[in-house]
């Protein structure tokens, strides 16, 4: 069979050996020193991450408040002209309605002069009338 060298064994154990005093003085320190590191790197990535959750659930209600904003705009914009299409109406009417009395005075006024100027125009016919049948009788 196998014969098993005591040197083998003396190996066996010196790797045994050399793995635990590794263990203790090296192997955990390192997962120490990394896992310290990790929590160091997750801390500000888990912030980082918060921060951007909360940066774009204030950018969705930042969004929301313009959309809300642009449509009360868009309303109010509509009833402004609304209103201001009412209000040209009325001016509209208010000038025809000026017009139509200024052209009644004007007629009235047109309509006395026209008679200032027939009784005129009577008194001279009379008058010419008068001189004419003057110099006809003489």
């Amino acid at each position: 069979m196998l014969d098993i060298n005591w040197t083998l064994l003396l190996q066996i154990v010196n790797v045994l050996i050399l793995i635990f005093i590794l263990q203790r003085l090296l192997f955990k320190p390192i997962t120490k020193v990394l896992d310290e590191r990790e929590a160091r790197i997750r801390g500000p990535l888990e912030e980082a991450k918060n921060v951007q959750e909360r940066a774009e659930k204030a950018l969705k209600i930042i969004e929301d408040e313009l959309v809300q904003a642009r449509q009360k705009a868009a309303a109010i914009l509509s009833e402004v002209r609304r209103e201001g299409t009412a209000e040209q109406m009325k001016i509209v009417e208010a000038a025809k309605e000026h017009e139509r009395e200024l052209i009644a005075k004007a007629a009235k006024e047109i309509e006395k002069e026209v008679d200032k100027a027939k009784k005129i125009l009577r008194k001279d016919a009379e008058i010419i009338a008068s001189e004419i049948a003057v110099k006809i009788l003489k």
